[in-house]
């Protein structure tokens, strides 16, 4: 989803809640029409980082990625407009959710982070395991050298046969 970021960094915030497309449209224009300091038909990463000052530059690099669909370097008013677009969708998408629907996803997300924490903790059960019987045969090459070495019977010590 393009607009994802856009969204994210609150920069569609201002547009009107549940507006149709024409006024969004209108919303979009004004907008457009503020940041595009030269009048050149399009903004530029310049343009935008003078237009939103809190932003840093990799946002703003996020950003331009995201609506610049023909990667010429700026925005356009039709790139963001579907941004804008695209944001208000999703957005409305997802209020229309009902209630039992968001009430099973969460559940589908509990079951799976369970999931998640049981295979986690046998994974760590297995990696102790491993350690240990690395270590123990460790022990075991080492006693076979010294064996070797000095003609010595480790089994004793080892409690192998």
């Amino acid at each position: 989803m393009p607009a994802a970021y856009w969204s994210m960094v609150g920069l569609l915030d201002k547009f009107t809640e549940g507006a149709d497309v024409k006024t969004l449209k209108t919303e979009a224009d004004a907008l457009f029409r503020s940041l595009d300091e030269d009048n050149n038909g399009s903004i530029d990463k310049s343009e935008l980082m003078k237009g939103f000052p809190h932003l840093d530059e990799g946002t703003v690099e996020i950003l331009m990625t995201e609506a610049d669909e023909d990667q010429n370097g700026s925005i356009s008013f039709d790139e963001l407009l579907k941004i804008i677009l695209e944001a208000k969708c999703d957005a409305d998408a997802a209020e229309d959710k009902s209630a039992p629907e968001n009430n099973m996803e969460a559940e589908d997300m509990r079951g799976r982070i369970v999931r998640l924490e049981a295979e986690v903790t046998k994974r760590d059960a297995l990696i102790k395991s491993l350690k240990t019987e690395l270590a123990r045969l460790r022990i075991l090459n080492k006693a076979e050298a010294y064996k070797e070495k000095e003609g010595i019977d480790t089994t004793v010590y080892t409690g192998l046969g």
